[in-house]
């Protein structure tokens, strides 16, 4: 394939739709400049408009905390430019990657580069409250929802990267915090855990914002690291609330309080004796809840006409008596006036449009340019720009307070913390916006995804057609494992029944039928609530054929994935017609991400994944996992894998067979981790390890599956040889083993 035919077809309808070869202009000359990375180019045309090509370039971070986030930024980028450069005159979208975009303009006068940076400069920073706290807008470039990030349910450390939003956003962060709590005002709080009650995760969450957002001092007797202190002093200090009330909401029996408040002495044990109280109703769940319900709503009623009235006013009150997030402006952590140039420049650093940096174009509107700010540090992310904000795990994730070879150990905490450039943890912020957060121990940080990018032609309609079927088909893969852990604990119960009444055990479910089951049921459910016709559930059901190895792989990934960790997310980040599309799927944390790793080297693993994404897809573009797409490197039916190329119809079946076999014979007390080491001894020493697997798996009918190393391959019988299982799965496999493994010898 020719390194320019990714973009060649639209410049072929741009050059047809409007004569431009009969103009002057030479589409193979410009598909050449785009393919060697021209950065701008223009002639003048025979009928007197000037026709340019020009490039936008925004450097990419490949670091985990920055790749998704720097990809969803560089689309805001790209449609910013898209915009800008529509007002100079007639523009098309070339095509783009994750660091490069191509436009051509046709103007009537040739374009000035320094006035196209400024105002795309304005473009950018002009609509950053909306990339900031915007929810999705795909013209804009906005991906994902502020309220995602709200769900954390553990407050002992920040829950909200409040260092990227400016202090002058701040009355808009209080409306999204204020929506988000209103929306769940009518959750259920409390549910039952093997019979006993506890409080929803939601909930928690719920009294986590509240003391987060509003409280207004923190340490000792502050509020804003907990809910129920919060609560005891909107009672007790500021008196938004009733100290009736909160009891009546938390079931706390009035005359022990008024006991214990006897004996207590000043405020402070007075507000200690109530938050004391709450503190027992939540952790016991024995709240009163539509009385609790009442009280959120008149607080948050409260509340909102405060901050309102405070907004409208001319005249701003103290911080004292705020409740427009008063402790985190008090104490500094929203960005100041002063810095916003920095930001702005920050975030433009690198970024060039046609031949002009952008940031050192606008240093005289911005006032400033990244390396104007003097500090010790630079960024531990990109190791570009100057270090200026303090990392913390919400964006930053388990690595923050680790070692980093540009400190020593000698220098202050409080030095060692500020590793981040704006830009990089902007681009982190944006990564949790969309996929949201996830608490490991009692630390908030980004829920990772598995990424892969792929290049297809694509409408949104299109898009949003695929994006509905993957949401049914992952939720559908849950539901069916869902249903085979409950008809094996029931079968568990019903033996133990069995054998205490010395009655014959009862006989061991098929647990596929119970899966094929549930799913008829999701899928009879769909099309009588009209969320899908007859014709998309028989694709449904297609896609979800138990007898294909892609299938079974890709149930194997998700199945193995915690609720909580689980994602799966399709955005596009294209500008064009060719649309570059990200999907984010599950990724397998657990300690040190030993099982993610293994998954990643699994040749046999990965190349089944991208199978069943091409297949859900329908479409045979180019896919990419562990490398960055390409506009150079995006040839259909291939696999971009690492650092190689492969061309997907050669091996995709063969590995999905290869693929299938470790899934099923794989066994021991974690048998998905077991699927992954025999698929890498697999890919290492195809026979060598085949014939290990044969001589440690029960062949014959008679042998003891139970102390068998591998579970049997297939429980059909040879039609000839009694007694001796079939072997011609066995031979299926082997033979996709031996071309693999002459493929390695040298």
């Amino acid at each position: 394939m020719n390194t320019d035919s990714a973009y060649r077809q639209p410049l072929q309808e741009i050059w047809q739709q409007h004569s431009l070869d009969a103009k002057g202009a030479s589409l193979d000359s410009v598909a050449a400049m785009i393919s060697g990375g021209t950065l701008f180019w223009q002639v003048t045309l025979s009928d007197g408009s000037v026709l340019s090509l020009i490039q936008l370039y925004s450097p990419l971070v490949e670091r985990d905390e920055t790749l998704l986030g720097n990809a969803l930024l560089n689309d805001y980028l790209n449609k910013a430019a898209q915009r800008t450069l529509t007002a100079a005159g007639e523009t098309w979208a070339i095509g783009n990657d994750l660091e490069r975009a191509y436009f051509l303009v046709r103007s009537q006068q040739p374009l000035d580069q320094e006035a196209l940076a400024r105002a795309f400069y304005t473009e950018v920073t002009g609509n950053l409250p909306e990339l900031l706290l915007g929810d999705d807008n795909h013209d804009l470039g906005v991906h994902g929802r502020v309220a995602d990030m709200f769900g954390i349910a553990n407050s002992q450390n920040p829950i909200f990267p409040l260092q990227l939003i400016p202090s002058a956003l701040a009355p808009r962060l209080e409306r999204k915090v204020r929506e988000y709590l209103a929306a769940r005002m009518d959750d259920h709080f409390v549910r039952q855990i093997k019979g006993t009650p506890a409080l929803t995760r939601t909930t928690r969450a719920v009294f986590v914002a509240l003391a987060y957002f509003y409280g207004r001092s923190s340490g000792g007797e502050g509020d804003c690291q907990s809910g129920a202190q919060f609560l005891a002093r909107l009672s007790k200090v500021y008196k938004l609330l009733t100290e009736e009330e909160v009891l009546a909401a938390f079931n706390i029996d009035p005359s022990k309080s008024a006991e214990r408040r006897t004996a207590a002495k000043g405020e402070r044990s007075d507000v200690g004796t109530l938050k004391d109280y709450i503190d027992t109703a939540v952790s016991k769940a024995s709240l009163n809840e539509e009385k609790l319900r009442h009280l959120l709503k008149k607080l948050l009623t409260r509340l909102g006409e405060e901050v309102d009235a405070e907004v409208e006013s001319a005249q701003p009150r103290s911080y004292d008596d705020s409740w427009l997030i008063p402790f985190h402006r008090k104490d500094g952590k929203l960005v100041a006036e002063s810095e916003i140039p920095y930001y702005h420049a920050s975030l433009l650093q690198g970024v060039n449009l046609g031949l002009v940096e952008v940031a050192y174009a606008i240093a005289e509107l911005s006032g400033a340019t990244s390396t104007s700010k003097p500090t010790e540090n630079l960024c531990r992310l990109c190791g570009s720009q100057a270090a200026t904000l303090k990392e913390v795990s919400i964006i930053n994730g388990k690595a923050v307070g680790k070692f980093h070879n540009q400190i020593s150990n000698a220098r202050r905490k409080a030095d060692i913390e500020i590793r981040n450039c704006y830009r990089c943890a902007l681009c982190a912020y944006l990564s949790v916006k969309l996929t949201g957060p996830v608490l490991d121990g009692m630390y908030p940080i980004p829920r990772l995804g598995n990424m892969i990018f792929h290049y297809e032609e694509q409408t949104s309609a299109s898009v949003a057609e695929i994006k509905k079927t993957m949401e049914f088909v992952f939720a559908a893969i849950r539901a069916e494992r869902q249903a085979r852990v409950e008809a094996y604990a029931a079968w568990e119960e019903a033996q133990k029944k069995a054998k205490a009444n010395k009655q014959d055990a009862p006989p061991r479910p098929n647990f596929d039928a119970v899966e094929r089951a549930r799913l008829v049921e999701l899928l009879e459910e769909k099309v009588k609530g009209e969320e899908a016709t007859p014709e998309e559930a028989a694709q449904y059901r297609s896609l979800l054929n138990h007898d294909d190895p892609l299938v079974s792989n890709a149930q194997a990934l998700f199945e193995n994935a915690s609720g909580e960790e689980t994602i799966n997310l399709l955005v596009s980040l294209g500008v064009g017609t060719r649309q570059l599309v990200l999907y984010a799927l599950p990724y397998l944390r657990g300690e040190k991400d030993v099982a993610q790793k293994r998954f990643v080297r699994s040749r046999l693993h990965v190349f089944a994944l991208l199978g069943f994404m091409r297949k859900l897809c329908r479409c045979e573009g180019a896919y990419y996992f562990q490398t960055i797409p390409r506009l150079d490197a995006s040839s259909p039916d291939t696999f971009y894998v690492g650092p190689r190329a492969f061309i997907a119809s050669k091996y995709l079946h063969r590995y999905a067979i290869l693929s299938e076999f470790s899934n099923r014979v794989a066994s021991g007390k974690d048998p998905f981790k077991e699927r992954l080491r025999l698929a890498e001894r697999l890919a290492a020493d195809p026979l060598g390890e085949f014939s290990r697997v044969l001589r440690q798996s029960p062949l014959r009918i008679t042998d003891d599956t139970k102390g068998a190393k591998y579970k049997p391959f297939t429980g059909k019988r040879d039609p000839y040889l009694p007694g001796v299982r079939d072997l011609t799965e066995y031979m299926k496999a082997y033979a996709s083993l031996r071309v693999l493994a002459d493929e390695m010898e040298p």
